[in-house]
C-alpha cells in the first residue's frame, strides 16, 4: 500500500521518537489514523490530520511547514487547533478545539489511542469532552457547537 503524503511527512518529522519500545509513527500515529478511519464521519483531511495531529507539538515542524508541503488549509487549521502551545492555557485549547470539528474528531481519537494504550484517566476526560461538541456538531453542522468551557475546565484543571 502507498503511503500518503501526510504519513511520509509525518514519519520524517518523528523519526527516532518513541512511544514504548516501538517507533512513535508505528505504536502511536497508525493507531490514531486506523481509529479515524472507522470513524462514520471521516473523511480524506481527518487521516491527514491524524498521520500530523502530533507534528507541531512534539517536533521542530511549524505551520509553515505544513503549508510549504502544500497540506490544506483545513488540514492545517485543525493541526493548529489540535496543537497546545506553551504559553496556552489549557482553557484557550479546549475553546480551539471545541471551534474546529475536524481537530475534535481527531483529537476524540487520539485521546482514545491513548487511553487504551495507557488508561490514564485525563485521556477518558477528553473523551468525555469531546462526545458531546462531535454530536452536536454532526447533528447540525451549519451551527457551530456551543459548551460550558468554563464548567469544563473547571473539571480539568485539577487533573
Amino acid at each position: 500500500m502507498k503511503r500518503s503524503e501526510a504519513e511520509i511527512f509525518a514519519r520524517k518529522f518523528h523519526i527516532g521518537q518513541m512511544y514504548g519500545n516501538k517507533p512513535y509513527a508505528d505504536a502511536h500515529l497508525a493507531k490514531v489514523v486506523e481509529a479515524v478511519s472507522k470513524d462514520p464521519f471521516a473523511q480524506p483531511e481527518h487521516i491527514e490530520i491524524a498521520w500530523l495531529h502530533d507534528v507541531i507539538e512534539d517536533t521542530d515542524c511549524s505551520i509553515g511547514d505544513l503549508i510549504t508541503a502544500g497540506f490544506s488549509t483545513v488540514v492545517c487549521n485543525a493541526v493548529a487547533d489540535l496543537t497546545r502551545f506553551e504559553e496556552e492555557s489549557y482553557l484557550d485549547y479546549l475553546r480551539n478545539l471545541a471551534r474546529n470539528p475536524d481537530a475534535a474528531l481527531v483529537k476524540y481519537w487520539d485521546s482514545y489511542c491513548n487511553y487504551q494504550s495507557s488508561g490514564k484517566l485525563k485521556y477518558k476526560h477528553n473523551m468525555d469532552y469531546l462526545a458531546p461538541i462531535l454530536e452536536m456538531y454532526w447533528a447540525n453542522p451549519i451551527t457551530p457547537a456551543v459548551v460550558d468551557i468554563y464548567g469544563i475546565y473547571e473539571k480539568y484543571k485539577s487533573l
